[in-house]
């Protein structure tokens, strides 16, 4: 790789890929952070939802507990009345504190039977003896707190305990027993399914019980979700599960993540590509370039020396200067084979240039492949024999039709020809050949001479490429050969197919499509 390549490369390096790879690292830390503070503000969220649902709740039975604390006495009369608007309390007990008996007490008629089998509201009173002189001092403080027991002998309800009346006048101790299930499908339940929406579903789980006593939603269709969950103050055994109805947030937040993540490899695979292609693509320019310098020096040279020996020649002629009538044959005769090189120089010249402009016009007719290789040879054999070259012509009996421009396919052979005297050496002998496989007819030029590399044998169609090794860099030539060949072929719409192995020839096959005539010209 050439200086300039590499500098041009690490402008591309530092120029693109560093700032992308920086943007990607930065983007990738935004994600991580953008999902935690989504994370944060779903749970931050829900917690809202369960106070609110908490926080409901409280209220109503605050509310409960403000009534009793209008009421002057609490007889039997008004403690049933006040039960029968209130379905999930199933019964209320009162003691005056100071006494030693409960005073009064009320429940359902409908649930009298056996409601509190079991149960000792004195042992119970005695036991909480401390808790209600807390609550009384709280009372007295104008402060009317509230404390939930769960009743082991009966699991379906739960007492609330309170004072009630009025602070530093009248002091009344008040049990409320409350039927769970009943509160929470008609006090709880309605404002967890207006809480839900669309968007959430809620489940009340009794951890005595290891069980979900009510959902908003089929549970079957939740269990693998993700949930929030926190006591309920009201129910001291139970815990009030929120679900969300559609992905949970961190499927969303990984869905999300994903979809940004794609975008951006998407992103950066793009830009990688296009860094490659523009790196590759500087490279080509770069190569073209040194091709079209080492092109012109060649050309230069190749033309400089035909001219000087004309030009010596002449001079040598216009002066007199020759002996003998087969000296100035002689002359006359280099003379004219370095003007016909001249003249095979200027016309490879300006085909590659008609070729490369696309105003090249091909006149394609049906021919015989066989025909051409004996015209060829016919007027090349002379110029083989000079130079020390052997050869084998082998034709099949009878050749198939090919529609293709004489002039070019001519043209195209002898590249190859040339080319195959350029580089043999030792071995000067060429093979010929015209094949037929299938709907391809092959026209052959094999040499014996010193083959070419694998690493140069994509390079050798591309404008002006030369193999630069010290030994072949001195072969004369412009670099146009074989890429006005691959063009040849390109516009008689077949190909090039190229068999080599350093030291042991090259063997080049123009495959031509088999002519095919319409209805019409049969």
């Amino acid at each position: 790789m050439s200086p300039r390549l590499k500098q041009i490369g690490l402008i591309l390096l530092l120029g693109l890929l560093l700032p992308m790879t920086i943007f990607s690292f930065f983007e990738v830390y935004s994600l991580n952070q953008n999902e935690a503070e989504l994370t944060n503000i779903y749970e931050q969220q829900t917690k809202s939802i369960i106070f609110a649902a908490n926080q409901y709740t409280d209220d109503i039975v605050q509310n409960w507990l403000m009534s009793l604390n209008n009421y002057p006495n609490f007889d039997e009369k008004w403690v049933n009345a006040f039960l029968n608007n209130r379905n999930s309390i199933d019964a209320l007990f009162f003691k005056n504190m100071g006494q030693k008996q409960v005073s009064g007490m009320g429940w359902h008629p409908a649930q009298a039977d056996g409601m509190f089998e079991g149960f000792d509201l004195d042992r119970f009173l005695k036991e909480q003896k401390d808790e209600i002189g807390r609550l009384e001092r709280y009372f007295e403080a104008d402060y009317q707190k509230k404390l939930s027991y769960s009743i082991a002998e009966d699991s379906s309800r739960m007492i609330l305990m309170c004072m009630v009346g009025k602070p530093k006048e009248r002091q009344v101790l008040c049990l409320m027993f409350i039927n769970i299930q009943k509160f929470a499908y008609e006090i709880i339940g309605p404002r967890l399914q207006k809480l839900a929406s669309d968007q959430f579903f809620f489940m009340i789980k009794d951890e005595w019980e290891n069980g979900f006593m009510f959902y908003t939603h089929k549970w079957k269709q939740f269990q693998q979700s993700e949930f929030q969950n926190e006591k309920l103050w009201i129910l001291p055994r139970h815990q009030l599960y929120i679900f969300s109805q559609n992905r949970t947030i961190k499927e969303s937040v990984k869905a999300r993540s994903k979809r940004n993540l794609g975008i951006l490899l998407i992103l950066d695979l793009i830009m990688i590509i296009a860094v490659v292609i523009i790196f590759r693509n500087i490279r080509r320019e770069l190569r073209l370039s040194q091709y079209k310098a080492d092109f012109v020096s060649s050309v230069s040279h190749e033309l400089r020396t035909p001219l000087a020996l004309i030009r010596m020649f002449a001079e040598t002629l216009e002066m007199k200067r020759v002996p003998t009538e087969e000296k100035k044959e002689e002359y006359y005769r280099i003379i004219r084979q370095e003007s016909e090189r001249l003249s095979g120089i200027v016309n490879k010249i300006l085909n590659f240039s008609e070729m490369d402009s696309g105003k090249k016009s091909y006149f394609m007719q049906p021919s015989d492949m066989c025909s051409i290789v004996k015209d060829v040879m016919g007027t090349y054999e002379y110029h083989l024999r000079q130079k020390g070259f052997s050869w084998d012509i082998q034709l099949p009996p009878q050749c198939p039709q090919v529609a293709f421009d004489e002039g070019s396919v001519s043209e195209a052979m002898v590249n190859l020809i040339d080319n195959a005297i350029k580089y043999s050496d030792d071995k000067k002998h060429i093979v010929i050949s015209v094949c037929q496989v299938e709907k391809e007819v092959g026209l052959r030029v094999t040499d014996q001479g010193i083959g070419i590399s694998e690493e140069h044998q994509k390079e050798i169609f591309e404008r002006f490429f030369r193999v630069t090794r010290g030994d072949l860099y001195t072969v004369q030539g412009t670099g146009l050969g074989l890429s006005l060949v691959k063009e040849i072929m390109t516009a008689h719409k077949g190909r090039i197919e190229l068999e080599s192995k350093a030291g042991e020839g090259s063997s080049f096959t123009l495959w031509f499509p088999v002519f095919e005539p319409k209805n019409d010209e049969v």
